[in-house]
C-alpha cells in the first residue's frame, strides 16, 4: 500500500467515478442505504447507549458498502448481508480494530460537541432537549455564530481521520491509531482533490433541494410534499457520495486493479 498524489482536478475525476459506480447498480446500493441508515436511527433511539454504538458500528458500515461498491465493480450482486460481514469476515482482531476505532470516534465527536456546547453557553444542549415548538425560541435566544465556526473547524480534522481508517483497517490490517494517521496525512497530502469533490457534492445537493422547492413553490403544492421529496433526493445523494469515497480509496492509495489493467478512465 503507497500513497498517490493527486492533483485538484482528480476530484473530479472521483465525482464521474462515483457516478458511474452508482449507475452500475442504483437499486442494490440504494437499498444498501436505506437499510443501513434505518438500523442505525432505530438504534440511536435508545437512550444513551444507542447513540455511542451508532459511532461505534460506523466504521464497520463504511466498511461494508466499500465491500458492496467493489462487488459492484466486478459486476456482483449485492447482498444485504454485507452490513455485518466486516465483523466477521475478515476475523476477531480486524472486528475489534473496528469496533475500537468507532469507539475513537464516539471519544473525538463527544469532546467536540462538548466544546461546542461549552463556547455557545448550553445553547446546543438546550436546543436538542427542547420541545420542537420551541426551537425557534431556543434559536433567536442563542448566538450560535462561534459555535458554529468551531463545529466546522473541528469536524474536518476528524473527518480526515476516519475518511480511510475503517478500509485500511480491514483491508489493510493497519492498527486504529496507525490507521487514523495515514488517513489524515492522506487526505492532507490530497486535499485539493478531496476539496473539490465536497464541493461539487455540496453543490449537487443544493441545487437539487433548491430544484425541489422552486417546483413545489412554483406549483403550490403543500410543504409536506416537499419533505416527502426531501427523503429520496437526500438518499440518492448520499449513496452517490458514498460511491465516490470508494473512488477516493482507489485514488490515493497504489492498490490492485480488479478489473485488471484496462477500462475507461472514469471508471474506479
Amino acid at each position: 500500500m503507497q500513497l498517490n498524489l493527486v492533483g485538484a482536478k482528480t476530484g473530479y475525476l472521483w465525482f464521474r467515478q462515483g457516478i458511474w459506480l452508482f449507475r452500475r447498480n442504483p437499486i442494490g446500493l440504494l437499498l444498501l442505504t436505506l437499510t443501513a441508515t434505518f438500523a442505525l436511527i432505530v438504534l440511536s433511539l435508545i437512550p444513551i447507549l444507542g447513540s455511542v454504538a451508532f459511532f461505534v458500528l460506523l466504521p464497520s458500515i463504511s466498511v461494508a458498502f466499500m465491500m458492496a461498491c467493489r462487488d459492484v465493480v466486478l459486476g456482483k450482486p449485492i447482498n444485504l448481508a454485507v452490513l455485518v460481514a466486516p465483523l466477521h469476515q475478515y476475523g476477531p482482531r480486524v472486528a475489534k480494530s473496528l469496533l475500537l476505532l468507532g469507539a475513537l470516534g464516539a471519544c473525538t465527536w463527544a469532546l467536540l460537541f462538548e466544546l461546542v456546547n461549552w463556547i455557545g453557553d448550553g445553547a446546543f444542549l438546550e436546543l436538542a432537549l427542547s420541545d420542537p415548538s420551541n426551537g425557534q425560541a431556543v434559536l433567536a435566544g442563542a448566538n450560535l455564530g462561534l459555535p458554529l465556526a468551531v463545529l466546522w473547524l473541528g469536524a474536518i480534522p476528524i473527518m480526515m481521520l476516519f475518511w480511510h481508517a475503517p478500509v485500511l483497517i480491514a483491508w489493510h490490517e493497519v492498527a486504529p491509531v496507525k490507521a487514523m494517521f495515514f488517513s489524515f496525512v492522506t487526505c492532507l497530502r490530497n486535499w485539493g482533490a478531496l476539496l473539490v469533490l465536497v464541493v461539487i457534492w455540496l453543490a449537487v445537493g443544493l441545487l437539487a433541494m433548491l430544484t425541489l422547492g422552486f417546483i413545489v413553490t412554483g406549483l403550490d403544492l403543500d410543504l409536506q410534499i416537499m419533505s416527502a421529496g426531501a427523503m429520496p433526493l437526500a438518499t440518492l445523494w448520499l449513496t452517490a457520495l458514498l460511491c465516490s469515497m470508494y473512488a477516493t480509496y482507489r485514488g490515493s492509495f497504489r492498490v490492485p486493479d480488479e478489473r485488471g489493467p484496462s477500462g475507461p478512465e472514469a471508471r474506479p
